[in-house]
């Protein structure tokens, strides 16, 4: 029920979720409730399920909710800013320290025509100087969009990504066609025809795109605390009933929506076990 074509979703994947949920609760209507737009405050679970305090925002105060099963949906560098009853354990805390929320900037430009020597199938990586950006300089990595050619997809990481966050879209875009027509002189007309701009940093319930481990260089670089941290955090259990997963829980494939579908999936199927049901 939710096939259709590929999109380039330029407000961020979030957008995308709501609107999946949005499916899931009229295809489960009375059985599965949805609370959107809500800061977690506080979480307490306990044998007959979980208790959630969480401030309504756009100023419209608090509300406290028990639930028997529940999804809270969290970044990795906000856990810690919700109040656990009883407090986070050392299994929690200790593999926080090594995760963090990295950034992933995305540009989609369709230009009037792409060089040539651009080949499809072929990612490629430019190091350009940049004036506004600390350090002087940008790597941009790109490829032709193999659904779409005739779209170039561009894409810079790490603290370069958070700093091009903080500019308007526009200045991103011309920034990118300037870095790529610079590199491909007199080949291609870089006349923009559309472009699309993702904002991880902005996004109001993300912050950020994706996990990453932060180096443990004080404690060597085969430090086993920090190599294990996704593997820690997915198989504690806080208090009671509270399980973590997502994408900063898997070795195979973090940072992707197939890693957090996976571990996701994988939760499920340990409450459930727990629950006495059967696993599907």
């Amino acid at each position: 029920p939710c096939a259709g074509p590929n999109r380039f979703v330029s407000e961020g994947l979030q957008n995308l979720l709501i609107a999946f949920g949005d499916h899931l609760q009229t295809q489960y209507a009375g059985r599965l409730f949805f609370h959107f737009a809500r800061e977690v405050l506080a979480i307490t679970p306990g044998q007959g399920g979980l208790g959630l305090r969480a401030k309504i925002l756009n100023g419209q105060g608090e509300e406290n909710e028990a639930f028997r099963y529940g999804i809270v949906t969290a970044s990795v560098n906000v856990i810690q800013n919700i109040a656990f009853n009883p407090p986070l354990n050392a299994e929690v805390t200790i593999p926080l320290q090594y995760l963090r929320l990295g950034s992933y900037k995305k540009i989609a430009l369709h230009v009037q025509q792409l060089p040539p020597a651009i080949l499809a199938n072929t990612q490629y990586t430019l190091n350009t100087l940049v004036a506004d950006v600390a350090g002087g300089n940008v790597v941009w990595q790109y490829w032709r969009w193999q659904l779409q050619p005739t779209i170039l997809m561009v894409t810079v990481t790490g603290s370069q990504a958070a700093e091009l966050d903080a500019l308007e879209n526009a200045a991103v875009v011309t920034m990118a066609v300037n870095a790529l027509s610079n590199a491909y002189p007199q080949q291609g007309n870089w006349t923009v025809l559309r472009s699309g701009v993702t904002n991880w940093s902005d996004a109001t319930f993300v912050q950020g795109a994706f996990s990453c481990t932060l180096p443990a260089t004080d404690l060597g670089a085969n430090n086993p605390t920090a190599y294990n941290a996704r593997p820690t955090l997915r198989g504690t259990v806080q208090g009671t009933c509270v399980l973590f997963a997502g994408e900063a829980t898997d070795t195979d494939a973090y940072g992707t929506l197939s890693g957090s579908f996976a571990q996701g999936v994988a939760a499920a199927r340990r409450i459930i076990a727990a629950a006495g049901g059967p696993i599907v």
